[in-house]
């Protein structure tokens, strides 16, 4: 068992170290994952010579290193969440937290999900349309995290404001995050050149921090301060809010609208040519 004794001190509570997971389910599920990261990395090196960039490539090496070794860990501690040390192949202990492939594999989708949002916003979709595949997406989420916590793959532990072991606010956080991140990605990626794509493995792992710190932080008191129920709850509504708040103002940035309206824009032309060209066949 690995030393946790740094991922608790003052004002921060303990983890449940002495959880353990359903190892059959932990196998079953880290296969899945690897499936699908092998079809991912297939699927990057596709991409990267279709579009000349290699902008999922880096959004997949920076989660699987910056986000699973660095971000993950900094963020179970904060939002008091648990990998128990039994997980299969385990690979490094970080400040007390034990992080084991499973947690790597996920941070890789975490990439290919940030790359799928800068896509829908540089594709001009809606602001409806993109929050109703995000909604969707989060809670394909929440439900499979409320699998990892029912067979001990994961726990959200002195959380009181769950749904089936999954807290209220990462399901808000869960769609909010990825369209701060994919607007956030529009805005950087048109000024990338040369050595400037070394930031690109350090956006998303960044962004999901202050995006988790800012918007969660009522959470995180009523978390380590171990507060009342009714005040639990209020953080809880308080935390939603601001999650799925911020998500929604990120679309109606200026960099988000720019690419709407210049959508917009586009087909009233394609339509004002369409009307002209009739009109000249007619004549």
């Amino acid at each position: 068992m690995p030393d946790v004794t740094a991922a608790a001190g003052q004002g921060v509570i303990a983890p449940p170290i002495e959880l353990h997971a359903n190892q059959t389910f932990a196998w079953l599920f880290l296969a899945c994952l690897a499936v699908v990261t092998v079809g991912t990395l297939v699927y990057a090196v596709v991409d990267a010579r279709r579009t000349r960039s290699p902008l999922l490539a880096l959004l997949i090496l920076g989660g699987a290193t910056f986000g699973a070794f660095a971000v993950e860990p900094t963020y179970d501690i904060i939002m008091a969440t648990w990998y128990p040390y039994d997980l299969p192949i385990q690979l490094l202990t970080v400040v007390g937290r034990p992080m084991a492939l499973m947690v790597v594999l996920a941070w890789v989708q975490i990439g290919v999900t940030a790359y799928i949002a800068y896509r829908m916003v540089i594709a001009s979709w809606s602001v409806g349309k993109t929050l109703g595949l995000f909604a969707a997406m989060s809670l394909a989420e929440g439900v499979m995290e409320m699998a990892c916590v029912r067979f001990g793959v994961m726990n959200y532990y002195g959380n009181h404001g769950t749904i089936f072991g999954v807290p209220l606010p990462t399901l808000f956080q869960n769609a909010g995050m990825f369209a701060v991140i994919g607007v956030a990605l529009a805005m950087i990626v048109p000024h990338l050149r040369g050595w400037r794509w070394v930031v690109i493995p350090f956006v998303v792992g960044m962004l999901y921090l202050g995006y988790v710190l800012s918007c969660t932080w009522p959470n995180f008191l009523a978390i380590h301060g171990q507060a009342s129920t009714p005040v639990f709850w209020l953080a809880v509504i308080a935390s939603s809010v601001m999650n799925g708040g911020i998500g929604v103002a990120a679309l109606y940035m200026p960099a988000a609208k720019h690419y709407r309206e210049a959508a917009r824009a586009r087909a009233g032309m394609a339509c004002a040519e369409t009307d002209s060209a009739g009109m000249v066949q007619s004549a």
